[in-house]
């Protein structure tokens, strides 16, 4: 413990005073982020049912600490942002509309996010079936202009793989009217700005309405931030002062009710580490956070859900998949290209490929590791001509998938090429060669337009 202290301050004194920001209370119809920071998180108010409109502002409510949360897990990456916004969760709240003003194709952001960094998008809703309550998070994650991708290199050529989704709804979660009340319950308590990080210093009561608030994270001890006002368009100052973000309830806890929070700080240190490429530091340091972080989300997403842990038969396979996948991306660019890294991301890949068998970028991320491994180690039991027909399958379920069909073409390359070494096994004949051959350059004018796209 006193090591993971000394670690976590060791890291804050490393960081610039203005490494962190959020803002509370920011307008659907004006949504804005940080676009000078590297990542930012933007939570979007949860819908609520009818039957609970007298805790209607619980979505919002929610929302806020999802907010608050996510800042505690995600401050080590350094340079993040994190925003919630308010407002009708069906009208101007719908993550297509807050996105598109965010990237710019639509009017109204009061600030945009900027090519190449990261933005996550969490909504949800809660929702009624029979007698009972629901909880059920969304999440997307992206780097405007940029597709996530992963490169496989074999030889001195590169396949490549990119993820089944960006974005997926999660398990959903059965919930009682208790907890709302712990949400508002604690909502009140973490909008009480105190002058020291405990709840006997003097506070004074942050606003949940009216006017959006922004502030720097200049401190964390524990399950205490401490914020710094920042001119950003509100009149109301207030003096630096600390936030309990946590409920001092032991037997409450956000995490529990929301696992998919873990997956949040997964792909947040994901994204930092493709984001601040240029530092190798943060790239090792933010990939291992990513790595913890959706080990435990993997661990522990069926937790409450409503049929079970099986996320083939409760209906959301990509909840589990995705993660899987970016569990492989970041063994890949963790191992940077040691064999070790590229087969851990084919056992996650495989596992990933079995919940998502629909989707062919799932079963290319199985193909083209087990093309390099083949490659890397040839055997006799081996020969890679097969991959031609497994990957022109993919193609028959997908045609149109530029990525799958650019990586055809260097299987066929790398078929065709003798390989220096290889089992005799491998060896084609006239007539295989002759065939092979036909068939690459009838595809090369395709080939040749996923190449460049």
């Amino acid at each position: 413990m006193f090591l993971r202290r000394w670690l976590v301050a060791l890291t804050l004194l490393a960081l610039p005073a203005h490494a962190w920001a959020i803002e509370i209370a920011v307008p659907c119809a004006r949504p804005s982020v940080f676009s000078g920071a590297a990542v930012n998180v933007v939570v979007l108010p949860y819908s609520v049912p009818p039957s609970v409109r007298s805790s209607s502002a619980v979505g919002e409510q929610l929302g806020a600490l999802v907010q608050l949360e996510t800042v505690l897990s995600i401050a080590k990456y350094g340079s993040i942002g994190v925003t919630q916004l308010v407002g009708d969760a069906q009208d101007e709240c719908t993550p297509e509309i807050v996105l598109d003003k965010l990237l710019g194709r639509q009017g109204g952001a009061r600030e945009t996010m900027r090519p190449g960094s990261g933005l996550i998008l969490i909504w949800g809703r809660i929702f009624e079936s029979g007698a009972d309550l629901y909880l059920q998070s969304f999440v997307q994650f992206l780097r405007p202009g940029t597709t996530e991708t992963v490169d496989v290199s074999v030889r001195d050529r590169m396949l490549k793989g990119t993820l089944s989704t960006q974005a997926f709804a999660c398990a959903p979660r059965k919930i009682a009217i208790r907890d709302l009340e712990d949400i508002q319950r604690q909502f009140r308590s973490a909008r009480l700005l105190y002058t020291q990080p405990n709840s006997s210093s003097r506070s004074v009561e942050i606003p949940d309405r009216g006017e959006s608030l922004a502030f720097w994270v200049t401190d964390l001890r524990g399950d205490w931030v401490q914020l710094e006002p920042m001119d950003r368009g509100s009149n109301r100052k207030f003096e630096r002062g600390w936030l309990q973000v946590r409920s001092t309830d032991a037997q409450w806890s956000l995490r529990a009710k929301m696992p998919e929070l873990y997956f949040v700080e997964g792909v947040a240190g994901y994204l930092m580490a493709r984001v601040r490429s240029n530092s190798q530091a943060i790239v090792d340091a933010s990939l291992q956070g990513a790595e913890s972080a959706i080990a435990r989300y993997i661990e522990g997403w069926g937790a409450n859900a409503v049929l079970g842990n099986d996320a083939t038969t409760n209906g959301t396979p990509l909840a589990v998949a995705v993660p899987r996948q970016l569990r492989g991306f970041v063994a890949l660019l963790r191992a940077r290209g040691a064999d070790a890294g590229l087969a851990e991301a084919r056992t996650h890949f495989e596992r990933a490929a079995a919940l998502a068998s629909h989707s062919s970028d799932a079963r290319n991320l199985v193909a083209i590791t087990q093309i390099a491994q083949t490659f890397r180690q040839p055997a006799d039991a081996q020969p890679p001509r097969r991959f031609v027909d497994e990957v022109r399958t993919l193609l028959g379920s997908d045609p149109g998938n530029a990525t799958v069909l650019g990586n055809l073409g260097v299987i066929y390359d790398l078929v065709l090429t003798p390989a220096p070494g290889a089992p005799a096994s491998w060896q084609l004949s006239p007539a295989d060669r002759g065939q092979l051959s036909k068939q690459r350059d009838s595809l090369k004018s395709l080939i040749s337009m996923a190449r460049r796209s």
